[in-house]
């Protein structure tokens, strides 16, 4: 014990005043919880006005989706558009060949045929 204990326990002990007990003060009862009320934004308002409104809300809830399918369709029918442009250039690039008429006079001779053989070799290989 060091020198500074020992003079305030002596002095404690020569104090005959104790200090008073503090008691806590005793605890409240928590006051009851007063239920909040929240507005309600449909007081007062009759039922079929209620009814319109919410009706007028799923509409504009569908309006809402149908810009997101209209975005949905362009972007199809841009694809579409590419490989129509695609199938027109692919078209334009590739030889001619022989009319159905062509053929069809072609196959009923021998002779015409061989010439059609002649005129367009990568057709009568096929």
């Amino acid at each position: 014990m060091t020198e500074a204990e020992e003079k305030a326990l002596r002095e404690s002990a020569y104090n005959d005043e104790r200090e008073p007990e503090v008691t806590p003060p005793p605890e409240a009862e928590p006051e009851p919880k007063q239920e909040t009320v929240e507005d309600d934004p449909w007081a007062g308002v009759p039922p079929a006005l209620r009814e319109q409104i919410q009706s007028i809300s799923d509409r504009v809830g569908a309006i809402d989706n149908l810009d997101y399918r209209l975005k949905q369709t362009e972007r199809r029918l841009g694809s579409v558009q590419n490989e129509f442009y695609a199938a027109q250039k692919a078209a334009k690039e590739q030889p001619d060949g022989p009319t159905p008429e062509q053929l069809e006079k072609a196959s009923k001779s021998q002779k015409k045929w061989d010439e059609m053989k002649e005129e367009f070799p990568d057709i009568a290989d096929a």
